[in-house]
């Protein structure tokens, strides 16, 4: 499917939470990469959770900063997962950002830049995807907060991770990204568990794939692995 969504600014018509029965079932349908874990919606104190990258981006902040204002201003807690209705009949899934529980931390695995975002906010807690249960190894060591640099260029992940491993590279951006998440053809009478199966019909595509990213109208989603 063509991407013309990505081709300029597109007005939002609405912004709603999803069915959260309806979201966990997308999600264990849809996340393959591990066979044994288990998925659960959480709010989580962002004091808790540890970063796993060296770097976040300045564009990917700002959109982090305009995600977050768009759930102030309807009203909706950070982050639940939502689908954000454009013109034309697109809509598009946030997911929340994806925190592996690794024996005693909490590892951002998804949401760098929101949760980076969140912190200089000080928000007290945010609504995560929590993974237990994983046995893959992480894509790298874990980082701090304090140590993690700002930078205008994307590096390249084995320059993103401490201690780079690309077997840790599960996948959680390739789901949660891109055409993905979208949906074209989407009327307003189709209920959550309707778009969302629409959704897991689609074949899915590689971040890259047939995306300009600097000409997304909303880029909600970033990842780390």
């Amino acid at each position: 499917m063509a991407n013309p969504y990505y081709s300029r600014q597109l007005q939002i018509q609405s912004v709603k939470p999803v069915d959260r029965t309806c979201f966990l079932d997308f999600l264990l349908r849809r996340l393959t990469c591990h066979s044994n874990a288990t998925y659960t919606l959480e709010r989580i104190r962002v004091a808790n959770i540890v970063p796993l990258t060296r770097y976040v981006y300045e564009r990917r902040i700002e959109t982090a900063e305009r995600l977050i204002d768009l759930y102030g201003a309807h009203c909706i807690g950070l982050f639940e997962p939502i689908l954000v209705r454009y013109e034309q009949d697109l809509v598009q899934l946030v997911s929340p950002p994806i925190i592996e529980r690794r024996q005693s931390q909490l590892v951002l695995c998804d949401g760098t830049h929101r949760v980076f975002s969140v912190r200089r906010r000080e928000c007290e807690g945010i609504i995560a995807v929590a993974v237990d249960g994983v046995t893959v190894p992480l894509p790298g060591v874990v980082n701090q907060w304090g140590f993690v640099e700002r930078q205008s260029v994307q590096k390249p992940a084995s320059e993103n991770f401490i201690c780079f491993n690309p077997e840790g590279l599960t996948g959680y951006t390739k789901v949660f990204n891109g055409p993905n998440v979208w949906l074209a053809g989407a009327s307003s009478t189709l209920t959550d568990n309707e778009i969302l199966s629409r959704m897991l019909s689609l074949k899915q595509c590689k971040r890259n794939d047939n995306i300009a990213s600097e000409q997304r109208p909303l880029n909600v989603k970033d990842s780390v692995n």
